[in-house]
């Protein structure tokens, strides 16, 4: 028995060893494409196989996390997609000449933001499977982007700052920031009002924050001019997985002797406090 055991072990390494399962080396997604720049885009899976796995092999991709592939192909068969997918997918695409693997790699045509996301490959046989996923980025900077500053002065003397982005995709984020004169940025964003409105697959954004004057002034303090000169009030837009960045800029309207000053704004006249406002050209 002692000897037999040994003999078992080194059978069973041996054993082991020739078999290899079936492995995804590589899955090759693109990571960002602008909307509108590229029409078509090739996704590919990268599998080693097991002389085993010949007869029954499966080749699957899934879109997001839905459970039902959107393409599907068991050689020698031509790959099936969904109905609804046909307009997206091209089917006689062929990755490589080895009928194992012709038809591994995903053609997408008709790219929109529609197709932006995760994207899973799946080879599978009787005895195995792999599973492996990427993420695509599909995105739209925004048609249009605005930023206003509103200055109100009743008794609360207040600035309302409002930025808003149209048309972009995915979910942008927006911050807020005041520069001062040294150019260093003061973080504003936290709690102000934002508002998020899908329509036409794309996302519309606005952001709004109110500051009295005497808040603005705790986050930056007036210059030993007394004056809050050269202050800068940004808005700033990221798309996430992106490197987009895009920025609106309004410099804040200047406190000098007592007086708002601006050009060409006409702010309301305030009789209370020692504050005036003018008309400045």
């Amino acid at each position: 028995m002692s000897s037999v055991l040994p003999t078992l072990i080194i059978g069973l390494l041996i054993l082991i060893k020739e078999i290899h399962p079936i492995a995804i080396k590589d899955i090759w997604v693109p990571d960002v494409i602008e909307n509108g720049t590229e029409t078509s885009a090739v996704l590919d899976c990268v599998y080693d196989l097991n002389e085993e796995d010949i007869d029954f092999l499966e080749v699957k991709w899934y879109f997001r996390y839905n459970q039902t592939p959107i393409y599907q192909w068991i050689p020698p068969q031509s790959p099936q997609v969904p109905r609804q997918m046909k307009q997206y997918i091209n089917t006689n695409y062929r990755a490589t000449s080895d009928p194992l693997t012709m038809h591994r790699a995903l053609y997408l045509k008709n790219l929109s933001t529609k197709l932006s996301g995760r994207y899973s490959c799946r080879v599978s046989s009787n005895y195995d499977d792999d599973f492996k996923s990427g993420v695509m980025v599909i995105y739209q900077k925004p048609r249009e982007m605005k930023l206003h500053v509103i200055y109100s002065y009743p008794d609360n003397s207040a600035i309302t700052i409002k930025c808003s982005a149209s048309q972009v995709y995915p979910e942008p984020q927006i911050s807020l920031y005041v520069i001062d004169e040294y150019s260093y940025r003061h973080d504003i964003t936290k709690g102000s009002e934002r508002s998020l409105i899908w329509e036409k697959d794309t996302y519309h954004m606005t952001i709004s924050k109110q500051l009295t004057i005497m808040e603005l002034w705790s986050i930056i303090p007036l210059r030993s001019d007394n004056t809050n000169a050269n202050r800068i009030i940004v808005c700033q837009l990221t798309i996430p997985g992106t490197k987009v960045k895009e920025e609106r800029r309004e410099p804040l309207v200047e406190i000098r002797d007592g007086y708002l000053e601006s050009s060409p704004r006409i702010f309301p006249f305030v009789s209370s406090g020692s504050m005036k406002l003018k008309c400045t050209n």
